[in-house]
């Protein structure tokens, strides 16, 4: 937990393990006898072994195994902390540790920080830690990971956080590589974004690196650690001085500006600004722009040393993103840009410069079903359809109108008006997408006037959803078009693949979803997951598929000897194998390809590569 414990002294017995579930709010004292009752059944002797129980509230998912060892350990009562119960650790540094914990009453998962007392060893840290917890508190935005409550337990004070389903760029970069040159600009910019609302309410993050910003598994990049983030700072600060003398934190130095080395009390936004530039550099390239092996060296470099050129190891990258990135880094805060804003200006630039001349898609054969109540907007968009060689334009002027339509017009863009006169152009996105989700159509919202946080937040939180503010030309419609037509799931199911049962095999759940959010958009339904080639095996014992989806590398049994106990050993050997790996040896895929791989597909999964292996697999 977030203390050494000694652990009890008292046996372990069933009836001990009962007394903390009822405690702690697992299970009712009825519920677990008839638990018992039922494992005794299946055990034909009872389970009277108390770790044996254990193990069966693990099997039944009534504990995480975080839980279970606590238990067995003596410590369940300190699984509840006001009315969360912990589920499992999934972070620990010199300020607390983080748990994934489930608010009893309202079934909500979060992400709960307990904090060490007094973790600076001074009087001040209570009243100062309070006034952290309600700045970050009115912090509300989709770019920022949200603080929902703070109080004191017996194990210390906690602050309760959004719980986000993904991981930091930091160990995306560890596992993946560098970014793509888009995927870094989209990070960096959501970054900025939740860094600026943070900055136009006085709060200074201090600590930006890839560590403290997560990417959901909608790709959502949020800012963690904002209010908190120069408390740690200060912490780790005073913790190494007292290992080294020095006053240096490795790893946080790496992105640290010229100014902040040296004070970090008295920095501004633009210290953010400068560490952001840094976050960007390494995505791309995976380097430190400063590599000195010393503190005082890396010091130096970031206050003295010109930063390199983004293009020497992304030659990729356009000249005008080593201009941002330029400036971000500038020695001098008056040099940077003046505010986030003017970053997120200039990367949103960037984005529609990135977007091709031509577009990938055939105009020709599109239908665009357009709500727009005014004849006047309605003729202006419709010509600048025209001028993309879209020429299949059906004009709706209601919400309801369209959503009639759509039962028996196939289309694949929907543009809507904001607002509408039965309903708002996000109430009818998000009909679309709950009630109608069979309706695999891009949707591009069009407003003239600034929209609230809310509503950009629940347009995020939507599938191939993109705005587009009035008034627009048409060199601006196609660029939109463009994102749409390639978000996943917009080009249209493969028909005949709702029956075909899906095993996917990899051992991170975020790739699984990732994988079967692809394979859903192209029509498969039913799906089964395994977390390594050996539990893999176990279900294709017991059952039969019809595609099989696998990781390269995993634990226990990896992708390759998957594949060969398929083709030699399993009672479906012909089975199609599709390969997901990062792998780019060209000899260890062909060895792959041998023992009987169906396809190769990038870890990343592309929805486009993934339909055409799918439409050769079973078309």
């Amino acid at each position: 937990m977030s203390k050494p414990h000694q652990g009890s002294s008292t046996p372990l017995t069933t009836e001990a393990i009962k007394k903390c579930l009822v405690e702690i709010g697992v299970m009712a004292e009825g519920a677990y006898q008839a638990f018992l009752t039922r494992m005794r059944g299946s055990h034909h002797d009872g389970p009277r072994d108390p770790r044996r129980v254990l193990k069966d509230l693990l099997a039944e998912g009534i504990l995480t195994p975080f839980q279970a060892s606590e238990i067995e350990a003596g410590l369940g009562k300190e699984l509840r902390v006001g009315n969360y119960l912990l589920l499992n650790v999934i972070g620990q540094g010199g300020m607390g540790v983080v748990y994934r914990a489930l608010h009893l009453r309202m079934n909500r998962v979060v992400a709960l920080k307990v904090m060490r007392r007094n973790p600076l060893g001074d009087d001040d840290f209570v009243p100062r830690y309070l006034r952290e917890v309600h700045a970050s508190a009115r912090l509300n935005h989709p770019n920022v990971i949200a603080a929902f409550d703070a109080d004191e337990a017996d194990i210390g004070f906690y602050l309760v956080m959004e719980y986000v389903e993904g991981t930091d760029l930091e160990q995306i970069l560890q596992k993946t590589g560098p970014l793509t040159i888009d995927e870094g600009i989209s990070a960096i910019r959501q970054a900025a974004e939740g860094l600026g609302f943070a900055h136009a309410h006085g709060i200074v993050h201090r600590d930006v690196k890839p560590a403290n910003l997560m990417r959901d598994l909608r790709g959502v990049v949020k800012v963690a650690d904002l209010g908190l983030a120069h408390l740690q700072l200060q912490d780790a600060l005073r913790e190494d001085y007292a290992a080294t003398g020095k006053g240096f934190v490795a790893g946080t130095l790496d992105f640290m500006s010229p100014e902040q080395a040296y004070d970090t009390s008295t920095v501004d936004h633009r210290a953010d600004i400068y560490s952001l530039g840094c976050t960007l550099y390494y995505l791309l390239t995976a380097r430190l722009l400063f590599n000195d092996p010393t503190p005082a060296g890396k010091i130096l470099a970031h206050r003295e040393h010109p930063a390199p050129s983004l293009r020497q190891f992304r030659p990729d990258a356009p000249e005008l993103l080593d201009d941002v990135f330029q400036k971000m880094v500038a020695k001098r805060p008056s040099d940077r840009f003046a505010s986030m804003a003017e970053v997120v200006l200039h990367l949103e630039q960037l984005s529609r410069r990135s977007v091709p001349a031509g577009p990938t898609w055939a105009p020709e054969s599109t239908t665009v079903l357009l709500v727009e109540p005014s004849k006047l907007q309605a003729s202006v968009i419709q010509k600048h359809l025209k001028q993309l060689g879209v020429n299949d334009v059906y004009i709706f002027r209601t919400a309801h109108e369209v959503i009639e339509a759509l039962s028996e017009l196939p289309a694949t863009l929907l543009l809507t008006a904001m607002q509408l006169s039965d309903m708002t152009g996000v109430e009818l996105a998000e009909h679309l997408r709950e009630k109608m989700p069979w309706a695999r159509l891009g949707l591009l919202i069009m407003s003239s006037s600034q929209l609230s946080s809310e509503t950009q937040a629940c347009i995020e939180r939507l599938p191939a959803v993109e705005m587009l503010a009035k008034p627009f030309d048409h060199l601006q419609l196609s660029a939109a078009l463009e994102r749409l037509m390639n978000a996943d799931g917009v080009r249209g199911t493969v028909g005949g693949l709702e029956g075909k049962q899906v095993l996917i095999v990899d051992d991170s759940g975020m790739w699984r979803l990732r994988i079967q959010r692809v394979l859903e958009s192209l029509g498969f339904a039913h799906f089964t997951e395994s977390a390594d080639g050996l539990e893999a095996v176990a279900q294709l014992q017991q059952r039969g598929f019809d595609l099989v989806v696998t990781d390269f590398h995993m634990p226990n049994m990896d992708g390759k000897q998957l594949v060969q106990f398929i083709r030699q050993q399993s009672h479906r050997p012909d089975v199609p194998i599709v390969m997901v790996t990062t792998e780019y040896d060209p000899v260890k895929l062909g060895e792959v390809y041998k023992l009987g791989a169906s396809a190769i597909c990038h870890k990343s999964f592309d929805p486009q590569l993934v339909r055409n292996i799918i439409m050769r697999l079973f078309v």
